[in-house]
């Protein structure tokens, strides 16, 4: 599989400056923030919940396993980095709305 994304330096080595990179820079560059945050997942699950409509009315019609669906949606947006119990619980309460 070819990629067109630029290669990333993983040495640990900031190639800018020469200086060894903070764990904070690796975290970024690497995408894995966590996101504990409730408000800030509450307004991505809100924003979620808002482009799927669809998605809401069979959750509300009773199918409650299409949460899943918002879920995946919502670690799609933060790259993973949503709190799992957090998300569910703002999903939960959104949707029940």
């Amino acid at each position: 599989m070819v990629s067109d994304s630029p290669k990333r330096d993983f040495s640990g080595i900031d190639p800018e400056t020469g200086e060894r990179w903070s764990p904070r820079k690796v975290v970024e560059i690497l995408g894995l923030r966590a996101v504990n945050d409730e408000g800030e997942i509450r307004a991505i699950c809100s924003r979620v919940v808002e482009e799927n409509p669809k998605q809401v009315a069979v959750y509300r019609a009773g199918k409650q396993q299409v949460i899943g669906f918002f879920t995946k949606a919502v670690m799609d947006a933060t790259r993973n980095g949503a709190h799992p119990e957090i998300t569910t619980q703002v999903l939960r309460e959104l949707l029940a709305q």
